[in-house]
């Protein structure tokens, strides 16, 4: 569109030809972009010397790894390859302002890190003991692993005593630690399949059950922020590096005050043999521990305690290296590991080797350290060494006729090397290159801090894309003030019971989804059981859209196999259900969402489109459910196959239903921004999905790699920040849409006189009062304010009159 660049000194009827049009004679512009501010806190612990290999990174290094961070994201639509959605979107006029601070903590914090470490690393293996003596295999990797949750209430402890909960918080975390190099740790929550083993069964202690007790419904954490600010106004491009040493020495101090002081923290008693094996600190064994546990512990820790004792089909979580909380805050520690995870065939972004690792680059520390230590006696040596080569050339090569030897011509260029470099003025103790060609001690080191340095940059990018501002699907998620959850139990079988603890746990499932409701919206469920022998429509549905098929499969030791399945056909079962049958036509205000659970009895496993336990289909969502507990699925873990429990697909009905609900997606999931050929494909102006599967971790429903299944506080903030980006989008293409309405009508001296009469005044009130109004929406989401999602629906209601 033509910008207003009218002269002065116009008259009316010269400005109204001179414009050319309606919206350029009322200096209406498109809403070209919706910036929200988003604040990302970096915290790098044991990167002061303090920690793996010694890795010491000053700011100037960081910032110049950290300077080329992205810091406008644009929000993001991505077609699911799965999904199928052919329906067209516009680019989203919304666009993230991310502000990267680097927060520089105590080296008191790296100590606490590492102590926990030292104290409470579990072996997996408790099995392997002779007399009460465990003995490490030293053929293979011996692992070690961290409570994931202890680590997360440590950090949240720190963030909250530096008030710095609210941000978006990375930790990056390099401790030293005791293990050797045939011994690696990594975190999980819950125990090793080692110890659930020792304590199914075990009539050594006794947890209640406590699954009335768990009612645990998040708290709201919306309300408008004041632990942190915003800056206003141009910023330069690169980390900002914020001092907190102080704060957190503080906290470090009362924390250990704490660790000595509280009875809440399990003593660490064991056998005397036990405690004397090697690499191996104070333990408690799996029986005291789950004793504490059975007493002290949590609702949540005696929950997991109680399956554990009662369920003979648990599993181990996978073993990671990167963790994300139930708060704002996430951690990767690069001195754990190596970890792997993903899918075993057919796969992009696998979670394996990203980061060379400290012990890596310790034997360059260690050449550094040397070097700089006998630095003077190399110098001694070297200026030895060029007096040496002055007294051979005068005694062999002086002579006429004996200086075109090869013996003499390779004098003769050392010495004239020395000369170069004296005239440019380096030091003799660089001139061990001239010598011995050994002077690379610096760049082996440099190259792989660097190389170090370098990922953990990847790192930090991938965590914003991915947790912080991950791409929304290409299906409506409209936000309503009451949602009616609809659930349809249809059941084709009569071995077990569909639902309760252990099956489908329809109260956790409405108590999980509840954790996603925003503070002026109200949910309400209700079930309706099915027979199939009844409902002829209903198993006519079902006979014609099972399908069989055979999935290849990959195991984890790299075994190729295949399964039989059966699946439902989601296109031909939504079609044959006409899932809107029995809703209401939805009115202002108000959304239906339908879910179906088809609970199957066959021998073989049954799932939707051959692949996935539940999916989201013409507004509804489906969910299957078959009869075995212990499925091993395409994805594995350290070698080792990641079980599904067929029966209880909670963790798949949460995450579906979430993302048709409010556009949640899995972290692992994020749009294909690769250059050149098939990866940048994009279908109707949308992303195709790409995957990285190092942030699927968590105790949350996306999570492929634990068997937890709570939304955190950071799925929350993007649950509303999606209501309010649709909002605003919406609202923006509506403008826009007016404004070039208005861009179409000419301004010529025939239609002057309509000026008069038109409303031209409060048309531009209005939409100035709207980009307003716009500016303050994106300040208020920034703050986690819910009533942004009001103020946006006030707005899109002013924007259509």
């Amino acid at each position: 569109m033509v910008e207003n660049n009218l002269p002065n000194g116009l008259g009316l009827e010269e400005k109204w030809i001179y414009s050319n049009n309606l919206a350029n004679f009322l200096n209406l512009d498109k809403v070209k972009t919706i910036s929200i501010p988003i604040a990302i806190n970096v915290i790098f612990i044991g990167f002061s010397g303090d920690g793996k290999a010694r890795l010491k990174l000053s700011q100037e290094y960081l910032s110049k790894w950290l300077h080329h961070a992205e810091h406008t994201i644009p929000h993001t639509t991505v077609t699911l390859r799965q999904e199928g959605v052919q329906g067209r979107q516009a680019r989203a006029l919304v666009e993230y302002d991310v502000d990267i601070n680097v927060l520089e903590v105590s080296p008191m914090v790296n100590t606490i890190i590492q102590d926990h470490l030292y104290w409470y690393l579990r072996p997996e293996d408790v099995t392997g003991k002779t007399e009460g003596i465990q003995k490490p295999k030293r053929e293979a990797k011996v692992r070690y692993y961290s409570d994931a949750s202890r680590m997360s209430n440590i950090l949240s402890s720190l963030l909250k005593h530096i008030n710095q909960t609210d941000p978006y918080t990375l930790f990056v975390l390099n401790p030293e630690t005791h293990l050797q190099s045939h011994e690696m740790y990594g975190y999980r929550t819950g125990f090793s399949d080692d110890e659930l083993n020792s304590v199914y069964g075990s009539e050594k202690f006794r947890v209640e059950n406590v699954e009335k007790l768990t009612q645990f419904v998040p708290q709201d954490r919306f309300a408008a922020s004041t632990n942190y600010e915003i800056e206003e106004g141009q910023k330069e491009k690169g980390p900002r590096f914020k001092d907190r040493i102080q704060a957190s020495n503080t906290w470090a101090e009362w924390y250990l005050s704490q660790m000595r002081n509280s009875s809440k923290i399990p003593s660490q008693d064991c056998e005397e043999e036990e405690c004397a094996m090697e690499g191996i600190p104070t333990k408690k064994s799996i029986t005291s521990l789950s004793q504490w546990i059975a007493t002290n512990g949590n609702l949540d820790a005696k929950e997991y305690l109680y399956r554990a004792q009662n369920d003979p089909h648990m599993r181990e979580d996978c073993l990671v290296d990167s963790w994300s909380s139930h708060q704002r805050f996430s951690f990767v520690d690069i001195s754990a590991g190596v970890v792997h995870y993903g899918p075993t065939v057919s796969n992009t972004g696998y979670r394996s080797l990203v980061l060379q690792k400290p012990t890596d680059i310790a034997q360059n520390n260690s050449d550094v350290r040397n070097y700089d230590e006998n630095s003077e006696e190399r110098a001694e040596s070297y200026r030895g060494e060029k007096m040496l080569m002055e007294n051979l050339w005068s005694r062999k090569c002086a002579g006429e006729g004996q200086n075109d030897s090869p013996f003499c011509l390779d004098i003769k260029k050392k010495l004239d090397s020395y000369e170069n470099r004296s005239n440019r003025g380096k030091d003799d103790t660089d001139w061990d290159q001239l010598i011995s060609g050994s002077g690379d001690h610096y760049d082996n080191h440099q190259m792989s801090t660097d190389d170090i340095t370098s990922k953990i940059g990847q790192i930090v990018s991938s965590y914003v894309h991915h947790l912080v501002l991950p791409p929304t699907p290409s299906l409506d998620h409209p936000f309503a003030e009451r949602v009616l959850f609809h659930v349809h139990l249809v059941v084709n079988q009569g071995y077990y019971s569909p639902y309760g603890q252990g099956y489908f746990d329809l109260e956790r499932f409405k108590l999980d989804v509840a954790g996603l409701k925003m503070p002026q919206q109200e949910f309400s469920f209700s079930l309706k059981e099915v027979s199939i022998q009844k409902d002829t429509q209903l198993a006519l549905a079902l006979k014609m859209s099972t399908k069989t098929a055979r999935i290849a499969k990959l195991s984890a030791d790299g075994y190729y196999s295949s399964d039989d399945v059966l699946y439902l056909d989601s296109t031909e079962i939504g079609h044959y259900l006409n899932i809107s049958r029995d809703i209401e036509e939805e009115s202002l205000g108000i959304r239906h969402i339908p879910i179906f659970l088809f609970s199957f009895g066959k021998s073989v496993p049954v799932f939707i489109d051959k692949r996935h336990q539940a999916k989201a289909i013409n507004g509804a969502v489906l969910i299957v459910q078959s009869d075995f507990h212990v499925y091993e699925s395409s994805l594995a873990c350290n070698k080792k196959p990641i079980y599904w429990n067929l029966r209880n697909p909670i963790k798949a009905a949460l995450s579906v239903t979430s993302t048709l609900l409010s556009g949640l997606l899995p972290p692992h999931i994020d749009y294909d921004d690769a250059t050149g050929g098939a990866s940048q494909v994009r279908i109707n102006s949308n992303f195709l999905a790409s995957d990285e599967w190092m942030w699927s971790v968590g105790n949350q429903p996306f999570s492929h790699t634990s068997s937890g299944h709570k939304f955190s506080q950071t799925q929350r903030d993007i649950t509303m920040r999606n209501y309010v980006v649709a909002l605003l989008n919406e609202t923006a293409t509506r403008v826009n849409g007016a404004i070039d309405s208005l861009s179409h009508i000419a301004c010529t001296k025939k239609n002057l006189g309509a000026l008069e009469f038109s409303p031209s005044e409060q048309l531009v009130e209005k939409f100035y009062l709207i980009k307003d109004r716009m500016s303050d929406i994106a300040r208020l989401t920034a703050f986690f304010d819910p009533s942004a999602i009001t103020q946006t629906q006030e707005l899109l209601i002013l924007s259509d009159r």
